[in-house]
């Protein structure tokens, strides 16, 4: 069980980011600003997939440490963290472990500020203050030219990001669409995917360490992802994306023109996800007489009396959604709120 006490710095505040990327990559763009507002140093303590973001920021004050979200939340005893940032002592360097920050939270949940908003507010920080860039970006080197190819290889390059964890993925016949219009063009298509059951019909499985993704990113003609703390970074770089949000409203949130023009980013709103088609259910009286048949579709549901019957149906639409006995004869309507 991990000694949290051992790992605070008695002259330092010590700021553990319990988050993603995109939380501690916030943290790092605004630490000089609150370290020269409460005269002291940050000692950060970050997962180990986040410590490509304090060599960028040129920070060596940091340890690492393996955890998930959930274990903090678990060992908030054990950690003994400051409600307030505290010489010497552990702080939770997210407001959604503050009570104080409630309000704060339901403005952000309510998508009335950017996620940039939501950090000044929090580090309680003038909201103008300018979000420092990176000292350092990973370079190409001739061993990573080696593996996924050339300057001139990879500006023929397009690298599709079909995982996330923040955001609902794309079905895969949806990428397909996206990779087809490539290949078409004449374009090498990378996909960047851990998950072997992800890869995108007609590319080339890549799954390069952060850093080296970074590094190559820049000279590929095009990155197309989700959007995740990740698009971030590659904004920083330059790299020319295509990033999907779930809503307008997670656009205007965590749009990346705080950092990069937009002519190398262009946002766009993910399509409507389908329901997965041909799943059917079968009932059977006794363990072999038919009685019962369900079929979903995209935007349907059949229930067949003896798998032929219609018996009930319900139909999907964007604003309601509408109930029939026998397939046809309607029963209620129930309206989608707004």
């Amino acid at each position: 069980m991990t000694d949290y006490q051992k790992l605070c710095k008695k002259d330092c505040y010590n700021f553990i980011s319990p988050y993603g990327l995109g939380d501690t990559l916030m943290l790092c763009g605004f630490h000089k600003a609150w370290e020269e507002k409460n005269k002291g140093k940050i000692h950060f303590i970050i997962q180990p997939s986040h410590e490509i973001v304090m060599k960028m920021y040129g920070i060596k004050n940091y340890t690492l440490l393996k955890f998930e979200r959930e274990e903090i939340r678990k060992n908030l005893n054990q950690i003994k963290a400051s409600e307030k940032p505290t010489i010497g002592h552990i702080y939770l360097a997210h407001p959604l472990y503050h009570p104080e920050m409630d309000v704060l939270i339901k403005i952000w949940y309510d998508k009335k500020i950017t996620f940039k908003e939501l950090y000044t507010e929090f580090l309680q920080i003038d909201k103008n203050t300018k979000f420092e860039m990176p000292l350092n970006y990973p370079e190409l080197t001739p061993q990573t030219e080696q593996k996924y190819g050339t300057i001139k290889e990879l500006s023929n390059s397009v690298i599709v990001c079909p995982e996330a964890k923040s955001v609902r993925m794309f079905e895969e016949h949806y990428w397909q669409k996206i990779v087809k219009q490539y290949l078409k063009k004449g374009y090498r298509i990378l996909c960047n995917c851990l998950d072997g059951k992800n890869l995108i019909k007609g590319c080339e499985k890549i799954a390069p360490p952060l850093e080296e993704l970074l590094a190559i990113a820049p000279f590929c003609h095009q990155i197309i992802s989700l959007r995740s703390g990740v698009c971030d970074l590659l904004a920083m770089g330059g790299a020319k994306q295509v990033v999907y949000y779930s809503s307008e409203e997670g656009k205007k949130q965590y749009s990346l023109k705080y950092i990069a023009p937009s002519k190398n980013i262009k946002e766009l709103i993910s399509p409507k996800q389908e329901r997965k088609t041909n799943n059917h259910i079968k009932i059977y009286l006794f363990g072999f007489i038919p009685f019962l048949k369900i079929k979903e579709k995209a935007e349907k549901r059949h229930i067949l009396l003896f798998g032929a019957i219609p018996l009930y149906k319900i139909r999907r639409k964007e604003a309601y959604v509408k109930h029939y006995l026998f397939g046809f004869l309607p029963i209620f309507k129930l309206k989608k709120s707004k």
